[in-house]
């Protein structure tokens, strides 16, 4: 029989984890023999001791793991390799589930009984908290999610296999060796999981009524400072995705034309127009996006001259 292990790694977020697992453990919202299994990455004792509480009060069966740190890709794996279920969900622990998220991934599993189908479900903001334009853009087309890119619901790229809200059977997430636990922070863990699935026939499928709301407000110079671990994150994926960290060629005049548009002062003025282009409706799009590509390359070129 089909079942559902709902795997979420979380740090020092306890607050978020309980919403999480309350709206989780919500009478009827997990389908039978649903269990779940927290993995702390390395949590200060405060929260673990916060964490070990909200787990015993669940009604559903619930497992906490406790680990150092070693990133998210490290505690997914521990994840998967502590389920009793053939189907794993990852959540975040910043996801609220929308209704019967749980039973519309379990079900379509059902339906699709095939190892290679995997099903993402869709992500967007909390409606208990702002949403800013500079958010949006986030969701929608810039470096977070891009679910409105998804043309065909019955065959996704493996690119999107975003960890955030989405589930795929266990055998098969284990047949390629699961996370490459050297990314250190979430920054393409999953969509580098995502692209060796799909080379070995994943088949991804987007439920958009599988809906999860994330509770993450962001402003400016956090999504920025984003672009460091992202770059990061690039270096690993380059390996198994070579254009990840795709760069022109050099000549004098790009160097030169680089060595300006890079410099820390040049990205300090962009970021100090964010009170006026991130709210011009013509402008503000093109303004995230140089923006945090500026930040995102220098990052990068940091990255590889270090090497």
């Amino acid at each position: 029989m089909n079942a559902l292990t709902i795997v979420i790694p979380t740090r020092n977020r306890p607050d978020l984890l309980q919403r999480t697992l309350s709206a989780l453990d919500t009478r009827g919202e997990c389908p039978d023999s649903t269990e779940i299994i927290v993995v702390d990455d390395g949590s200060n004792e405060l929260t673990q001791r916060e964490e070990s509480r909200i787990i015993k009060q669940l009604t559903i069966p619930a497992t906490l793991i406790m680990q150092p740190p070693k990133g998210p890709a490290a505690a997914r794996n521990r994840g998967i390799r502590a389920a009793n279920n053939s189907i794993v969900l990852f959540l975040g622990d910043d996801i609220l589930p929308g209704p019967n998220l749980a039973r519309i991934h379990l079900e379509h599993h059902t339906k699709h009984p095939e190892q290679s189908i995997a099903v993402l479900g869709r992500v967007t903001w909390d409606p208990g908290i702002k949403v800013t334009p500079l958010m949006a853009w986030l969701e929608d087309g810039g470096p977070q999610f891009r679910f409105n890119d998804i043309r065909d619901p019955m065959d996704v790229p493996g690119s999107f296999f975003w960890t955030a809200n989405v589930s795929a059977k266990r055998d098969f997430l284990l047949s390629v060796g699961g996370f490459n636990e050297r990314f250190p922070d979430a920054a393409f863990e999953d969509v580098d999981l995502g692209v060796r699935l799909e080379r070995e026939g994943l088949k991804l499928h987007y439920r958009s009524d599988a809906l999860g709301y994330h509770y993450h407000p962001m402003d400016l110079k956090g999504s920025l400072g984003r672009m460091s671990r992202l770059a990061r994150g690039a270096l690993i994926a380059a390996e198994t995705i070579p254009d990840m960290i795709y760069l022109d060629n050099d000549t004098v005049f790009k160097r030169l034309r680089r060595r300006l548009v890079l410099h820390p002062l040049t990205r300090g003025c962009l970021y100090a127009c964010n009170p006026i282009l991130g709210y011009i409706p013509r402008v503000r799009i093109l303004y995230f996006r140089l923006v945090h590509d500026l930040y995102y390359k220098a990052a990068l070129r940091r990255l590889l001259k270090d090497r």
